[in-house]
């Protein structure tokens, strides 16, 4: 008897927040549930995604904009 293998289908992709550009590298498994809810952006919380729990979605920051003498040009919500 030969054993079951599962083969997840990936999507990956670059995502750039419109606001600071900071870039994020997004993974999607197609073919596994996720959970409902958004991504904001870890440098400015700018909503980038919203997710519908359809697939499951990973993003991870990999650019961090840069910020000059010290001043973050981008204001936080608060």
């Amino acid at each position: 008897m030969q054993p079951q293998v599962h083969i997840r289908k990936m999507k990956k992709s670059a995502v750039t927040c419109a606001n600071c550009h900071a870039g994020y590298r997004r993974v999607e498994l197609v073919s596994k549930k996720g959970t409902r809810g958004e991504f904001r952006c870890l440098v400015c919380d700018k909503v980038l995604e919203v997710f519908d729990g359809s697939t499951d979605v990973a993003m991870r920051l990999t650019v961090q904009p840069v910020v000059n003498a010290g001043v973050n040009p981008v204001s936080k919500r608060t």
